[in-house]
Protein backbone atom coordinates (compact mmCIF):
# COMPACT_ATOMS: atom_id res chain seq x y z
CA UNK A 1 0.00 0.00 0.00
CA UNK A 2 1.30 3.33 -1.12
CA UNK A 3 1.54 6.70 1.18
CA UNK A 4 -2.17 7.43 0.19
CA UNK A 5 -3.50 4.02 0.15
CA UNK A 6 -5.79 2.44 2.75
CA UNK A 7 -7.57 -1.56 2.91
CA UNK A 8 -10.27 -2.88 4.51
CA UNK A 9 -10.37 -6.26 4.93
CA UNK A 10 -14.23 -7.10 5.18
CA UNK A 11 -14.64 -10.74 6.79
CA UNK A 12 -18.06 -12.82 5.35
CA UNK A 13 -18.87 -9.84 2.98
CA UNK A 14 -19.45 -10.57 -0.90
CA UNK A 15 -18.38 -8.49 -3.60
CA UNK A 16 -21.34 -7.11 -4.54
CA UNK A 17 -21.78 -5.55 -0.84
CA UNK A 18 -18.25 -4.92 -0.77
CA UNK A 19 -18.47 -2.11 -3.97
CA UNK A 20 -21.80 -0.83 -2.17
CA UNK A 21 -19.93 -0.47 0.80
CA UNK A 22 -16.84 1.05 -0.50
CA UNK A 23 -18.92 3.52 -2.86
CA UNK A 24 -20.77 4.67 -0.07
CA UNK A 25 -17.27 5.39 1.62
CA UNK A 26 -15.78 6.96 -1.82
CA UNK A 27 -19.16 9.25 -2.39
CA UNK A 28 -19.35 10.68 1.29
CA UNK A 29 -15.62 11.85 0.97
CA UNK A 30 -16.22 13.65 -1.94
CA UNK A 31 -19.57 14.82 -0.57
CA UNK A 32 -18.55 17.62 1.88
CA UNK A 33 -15.87 20.05 0.80
CA UNK A 34 -12.67 20.77 3.25
CA UNK A 35 -12.57 24.87 3.95
CA UNK A 36 -8.83 25.64 5.23
CA UNK A 37 -7.63 29.35 5.66
CA UNK A 38 -9.89 30.58 2.49
CA UNK A 39 -9.80 28.23 0.78
CA UNK A 40 -12.12 25.47 -0.49
CA UNK A 41 -10.83 21.60 -1.26
CA UNK A 42 -12.93 18.51 -2.88
CA UNK A 43 -11.44 15.37 -2.17
CA UNK A 44 -11.95 12.63 -4.84
CA UNK A 45 -11.32 9.06 -3.93
CA UNK A 46 -10.57 5.77 -6.38
CA UNK A 47 -10.67 2.31 -5.49
CA UNK A 48 -10.06 -1.41 -6.42
CA UNK A 49 -12.15 -4.15 -5.09
CA UNK A 50 -11.37 -7.62 -4.60
CA UNK A 51 -12.60 -10.99 -3.20
CA UNK A 52 -10.42 -13.47 -1.25
CA UNK A 53 -10.88 -16.67 -3.70
CA UNK A 54 -10.38 -19.82 -1.24
CA UNK A 55 -6.55 -20.88 -0.89
CA UNK A 56 -5.50 -17.39 -1.86
CA UNK A 57 -3.63 -15.96 1.01
CA UNK A 58 -4.17 -12.15 1.82
CA UNK A 59 -1.35 -10.71 -0.29
CA UNK A 60 -2.48 -12.48 -3.26
CA UNK A 61 -5.80 -10.65 -2.60
CA UNK A 62 -4.34 -7.24 -1.96
CA UNK A 63 -2.43 -7.32 -5.35
CA UNK A 64 -5.74 -8.36 -7.15
CA UNK A 65 -7.13 -4.96 -5.56
CA UNK A 66 -4.80 -2.93 -6.68
CA UNK A 67 -4.84 -3.98 -9.68
CA UNK A 68 -7.61 -2.78 -9.98
CA UNK A 69 -7.26 0.01 -8.52
CA UNK A 70 -4.97 1.01 -11.08
CA UNK A 71 -6.71 0.69 -13.83
CA UNK A 72 -9.80 2.78 -11.71
CA UNK A 73 -6.86 5.09 -11.55
CA UNK A 74 -6.16 4.70 -15.87
CA UNK A 75 -10.05 5.43 -16.26
CA UNK A 76 -10.09 8.56 -15.08
CA UNK A 77 -10.28 8.55 -11.44
CA UNK A 78 -13.10 8.77 -9.03
CA UNK A 79 -14.59 5.71 -9.02
CA UNK A 80 -14.51 1.95 -7.78
CA UNK A 81 -13.75 -0.54 -10.00
CA UNK A 82 -14.01 -4.53 -8.81
CA UNK A 83 -11.63 -7.46 -9.93
CA UNK A 84 -12.80 -10.15 -11.66
CA UNK A 85 -10.63 -13.07 -13.27
CA UNK A 86 -13.17 -12.59 -16.50
CA UNK A 87 -13.22 -9.17 -18.68
CA UNK A 88 -10.14 -7.26 -20.42
CA UNK A 89 -6.99 -7.73 -18.55
CA UNK A 90 -8.78 -9.01 -15.87
CA UNK A 91 -10.64 -6.68 -14.69
CA UNK A 92 -14.50 -6.29 -14.79
CA UNK A 93 -15.88 -2.64 -13.95
CA UNK A 94 -18.68 -4.14 -11.34
CA UNK A 95 -21.02 -1.62 -9.85
CA UNK A 96 -18.25 0.93 -11.03
CA UNK A 97 -19.44 4.88 -9.68
CA UNK A 98 -18.56 7.64 -11.08
CA UNK A 99 -19.83 10.52 -9.20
Amino acid sequence: LGGDEFALVLVGVGEGEAVHLVERIRKGISQEPIYSEGDVYVIGATAGVAVNAWGETLLESLAKADQALLDAKDSGKNCTLAFSESGTNGLSYINAGTS
